[in-house]
């Protein structure tokens, strides 16, 4: 059976850029969307769209698509079953009203430049009945999932509290940590920013903010978070605390690092977490955006939601957008 014919819309750092990044390349068999389509063979690629005509003909010539400035440039729009939105948010409902046969979308966050958008884009998709899956890699990760299906009890036992460290933006990398405290710990009941915190402009969005604040999750566990500037370093990392382990999620997603429950070093009769020695393995997020990619294809052949749905992103874009509004507020 030939593969669903597909578009790729936006060839920037996530669309191709990251498949040239040679330390990358050590750890993330597929870094951007271009490494997929190129294999899967689900999907039959037949374009690399992008308005910058330089990213789009390096696609071209390096596997073999067309390389098209927009989506009225397409030789046959017709054709096309499934695009790939790696393009602002302001752009893609005009890309979804011109494929009048489109089925399916994989789709980059944020979903909107607010929720009111991120709503319409969801909308929209359910209108014209579009199988839609979010590019929130976690979610469709081997290891990740383990750890949803009972491995994190396991490793911690009942959770306490967590820890988070992002940068790059909130609406950047704070989508995917909330989505992966929500992926982990169940929704969130509350969002809150610190009183006097501050917050700092950057990342990738015009204006996205970085500020610190905090999740009490349904279950009573509550998460701090703190963004720290991609210009020193950079890091997305989730700490977990249990009643019996703690556990690091770290490097981006790469390193999970475990640490038992030890008899205390100092007071008889007590215990304490192991710190000085993690029992460290490497994830299999390397892999995770084929596997995106595949659950899609998967959903689209077989009827099944896809891991990673509009409904589950629009959860974490309202978290998102609370936070923002309070960090707004607290500047004013």
């Amino acid at each position: 059976m030939s593969g669903f014919v597909t578009a790729l819309f936006g060839c920037g750092q996530i669309g191709a850029g990251y498949a040239a990044d040679p330390r990358m390349a050590r750890h993330y068999r597929y870094a951007s969307h271009t490494q997929v389509l190129a294999e899967h063979p689900a999907y039959d690629w037949v374009a690399a769209v992008d308005p910058v005509e330089a990213h789009a003909q390096a696609c071209a010539e390096q596997y073999g698509v067309a390389a098209v400035k927009d989506v009225a440039g397409l030789a046959d729009r017709e054709a096309i079953e499934v695009a790939v939105l790696a393009t602002p948010p302001g752009t893609r409902r005009a890309i979804i009203e011109a494929l009048p046969n489109l089925r399916a979308v994989l789709v980059e966050k944020p979903l909107g430049a607010d929720l009111a958008e991120a709503r319409g884009f969801a909308a929209l998709c359910k209108t014209r009945g579009l199988v839609a899956q979010v590019n929130l890699p976690r979610r469709a990760d081997h290891r990740h999932r383990e750890l949803v299906q009972g491995g994190l009890t396991e490793a911690v036992g009942d959770v306490q509290g967590g820890f988070m460290v992002y940068g790059n933006g909130l609406h950047n990398n704070g989508t995917h940590m909330v989505d992966l405290a929500r992926m982990l710990l169940g929704e969130v009941a509350h969002a809150s920013v610190p009183a006097g915190s501050t917050s700092f402009v950057g990342g990738p969005l015009d204006g996205d903010l970085n500020t610190p604040f905090s999740l009490v999750m349904q279950s009573d566990v509550t998460v701090m978070a703190l963004p720290v500037g991609f210009d020193h370093y950079r890091e997305n990392a989730f700490d977990i605390w249990g009643t019996a382990g703690r556990m690091s999620l770290i490097s981006e997603g790469l390193r999970l690092c475990r640490f038992e429950r030890r008899e205390n070093l100092t007071t008889t009769g007590a215990y304490e977490i192991a710190s000085d020695q993690p029992v460290a393995e490497t994830t299999s997020m390397g892999e995770a955006l084929y596997a995106v990619h595949d659950d899609l294809a998967s959903a689209l052949q077989s009827g099944t939601t896809p891991v990673s749905p509009l409904d589950s992103a629009l959860e974490t874009s309202a978290v998102i957008e609370a936070i923002h509004e309070q960090a707004l507020a607290a500047v004013a």
